[in-house]
């Protein structure tokens, strides 16, 4: 899916990050690691606002990552360096999708895209509902643009 396709972009970010796991046997990072690059840069984003799970929750919301597919570009080895760019995008009130791209250390080629499709469901409930206004207004009018390290 091409981000054009995903709504207005709303935040972009970029975070360093280090493989800390063990390849395949193909030399390329195991599919079912990736969320654990992925979820501390989603923490870090929500921080970065003043949000997490247990605030959400405190609001009686849950936001949540309905599912989450890598396009594996290059072999990432334990011990890279690796730039991650976060950009999220608001689509129709409901979605929201994260896109995280893994970039070279230098920042400029691309190893790997993934992308998260996210929404806001009222606790303990699978359902989706409209992304909160606060939500979109506080990151709308944040900076579109900063660096982090993770």
């Amino acid at each position: 899916m091409a981000t054009k396709d995903l709504g207005e972009k709303i935040y972009e970010c970029t975070y360093d990050s280090i493989i800390t796991h063990k390849n395949d046997g193909n030399g390329h990072l195991p599919y079912e690691k990736y969320p654990d690059y992925t979820r501390p840069i989603r923490d870090s984003f929500l921080r970065s606002f003043g949000w997490s799970d247990e605030s959400f929750g405190l609001m009686g919301l849950s936001f949540v990552v309905k599912n989450h597919g890598t396009d594996n570009k290059v072999e990432m080895h334990e011990g890279d360096r690796f730039k991650m760019k976060l950009e999220v995008f608001a689509s129709a009130r409901v979605k929201l999708f994260m896109v995280y791209t893994y970039l070279d250390y230098q920042g400029e080629n691309a190893l790997a895209v993934g992308t998260s499709k996210c929404c806001f469901t009222r606790r303990g409930s699978r359902n989706p509902i409209l992304t909160p206004k606060f939500f979109l207004d506080t990151i709308k009018t944040s900076s579109a643009s900063s660096s982090q390290t993770s």
